[in-house]
């Protein structure tokens, strides 16, 4: 499936910018723009077609002004991916849940055939660790959260802490 493809592309990307994550995380500032760059990045460095911001529109959502991070596709094959990716970090707050579970339904909304809808969130912590109640007590308030996925990489930050990037297939 060429959807747990793009999620490898995607964690081995990020897990050779892992002092990356260490810093910007340390900012307590968003950084999501500059991971959807790393994604398009990643993609094409393995050989993918890869296309920032698509427009929901364009993927048949006909009301919608918005877009989702990121579509790529193997130029061999016809299936599509269309990513959104989600981060928290030691200073987010509960407001992002909402933002996070806003990811999920503007992937339910696209219906065309051929495009597989991946949900990735990316987790910087250098105060805890994931496994730890405060994030696992966070993390469980997402409804994609409790959903069973094989799409996970936890990884060491070069000095403290953890990077977790977890994806789901949305239906």
């Amino acid at each position: 499936m060429l959807a747990k493809c793009v999620f490898q592309v995607i964690a081995h990307r990020f897990a050779a910018r892992i002092g990356d994550f260490q810093q910007l995380g340390d900012t307590g500032y968003s950084f999501e723009e500059w991971c959807n760059w790393e994604m398009f990045l990643a993609c094409r460095a393995a050989g993918l077609s890869a296309s920032p911001r698509p427009s929901y529109r364009r993927l048949g959502v006909a009301d919608s002004g918005r877009y989702a991070d990121l579509l790529t596709h193997d130029p061999s094959q016809s299936e599509r991916v269309l990513v959104e990716l989600g981060i928290a970090h030691d200073w987010t707050t509960d407001k992002w849940l909402s933002k996070l579970d806003g990811d999920t339904a503007k992937l339910q909304q696209v219906n065309v055939e051929g495009i597989t809808k991946l949900q990735i969130i990316l987790v910087v912590t250098a105060k805890h660790h994931l496994s730890d109640d405060l994030w696992q007590g966070w993390l469980r308030k997402l409804k994609c959260w409790n959903q069973r996925t094989d799409l996970d990489t936890i990884l060491a930050l070069p000095t403290n802490g953890e990077l977790m990037l977890r994806g789901w297939i949305v239906t």
